[in-house]
């Protein structure tokens, strides 16, 4: 038994090897996708080797500048200014994906894992057929059969169904970026909420909340046909300027489509990849209510935040921060602003300093 898990572990990692060959191609791609359908087994020996691969790509990310073989410090990965406006450090990107040596590397980010207490759930997804889906707290990233690739967010689900017309992905819940394969015979359309997003060749999020959906687009352009009131409430679009029922959208553009309106706020490109800092774990806030900072913590956490009353819902916030780290989130809040913690088994309860309440 032990065996026959070592040579399908050892499989997958010549899987991922062998995809990171500038060789791999469509069949290549067709032939991994029917192993992974095969069992269980293989599709969870495939995820726990790109867990750990990716993995050390943002320790590299994270341990730039320290001496060998030292683990960043915990207290690197959440930062917070309450009340103030402020810089927010640069968001890590993960190191180049080396062709050499790739087993023994895999073997080393697992003990790395292991080490930075970082959780396997982070890097999860469940295969079923044709359909993805990631639980709460998880993010993947995962190959599609034309060469693109789709991260997919927190308590997400997909399907993929792909022909010799068009490239189409439904988005029943959640939240995913797509890095588009260049294919102008084939459009690659996202549909979510009865609202369909078209790309040829481009790299773009889409986020459903409700009857609502958001389009973040990083590169390229991306076409948005409408067809929910409650992503307006949860993202500040009171100033952007409504559009017709189809619209193209450049690079550093943010997209909000309910009912059939679209409204679109521009961006500088920074700005916008700040949005998708979710896909290397962190939430980035500037001069945020801590409303909507809870809003999306619940998104990545079981245990909910909950505001008692408006006074602690307005209060304002600037950092960067581990999605899935509510614990030192609400730790900091109660530390540094005197909010009011009540902890449960289910729930933070948050509430204002009595200070500012007899004011």
């Amino acid at each position: 038994m032990e065996s026959r898990r070592q040579d399908i572990e050892d499989r997958a990692t010549e899987w991922l090897r062998d995809r990171e060959r500038e060789t791999w191609s469509q069949e290549d791609e067709i032939a991994l996708r029917k192993w992974l359908d095969e069992s269980v087994g293989n599709r969870v020996a495939f995820l726990r080797a790109q867990a750990a691969w990716e993995a050390v790509g943002r320790l590299k990310a994270l341990g730039a500048g320290l001496p060998r073989r030292q683990v960043p410090p915990p207290e690197t990965l959440d930062e917070i200014q309450l009340g103030l406006p402020g810089s927010v450090p640069e968001q890590p990107q993960p190191a180049p994906t080396p062709r050499r040596r790739y087993r023994a590397i895999v073997g080393i980010a697992a003990s790395i894992v292991a080490i930075a207490g970082l959780a396997f759930a982070s890097y999860s997804a469940w295969f079923t057929g044709d359909q993805y889906a990631t639980p709460v707290g998880g993010v993947a990233s995962l190959p599609l059969a034309d060469g693109s690739r789709m991260t997919l967010n927190t308590d997400s689900r997909v399907r993929v169904n792909f022909n010799e017309h068009q490239r189409q992905i439904d988005l029943s819940q959640g939240e995913a970026f797509f890095e588009v394969a260049h294919e102008v015979e084939r459009p690659f359309v996202v549909k979510s909420a009865g609202k369909r997003v078209v790309a040829v060749g481009t790299k773009f999020s889409v986020r459903r909340v409700g009857e609502a959906i958001q389009v973040v687009v990083t590169e390229g352009r991306v076409r948005v046909e409408t067809g929910g009131d409650e992503l307006a409430q949860a993202l500040d679009f009171s100033n952007a300027k409504e559009h017709d029922q189809r619209l193209t959208l450049s690079a550093g553009a943010v997209a909000s489509a309910w009912n059939n309106d679209i409204y679109v706020k521009n961006h500088p490109l920074p700005e916008a990849e700040e949005i998708l800092s979710w896909r290397s774990g962190f939430l980035i806030f500037r001069g945020s209510r801590l409303a909507e900072a809870a809003f999306e913590f619940n998104r990545y956490n079981t245990r909910q935040i909950v505001l008692r009353d408006p006074v602690v819902a307005n209060m304002q916030l600037t950092g960067k921060f581990r999605a899935t780290n509510v614990d030192t989130f609400v730790a900091l809040l109660e530390q540094t602003h005197g909010v009011e913690v009540e902890r449960t088994d289910a729930a933070f309860v948050l509430s204002a300093p009595r200070a500012m309440l007899s004011e």
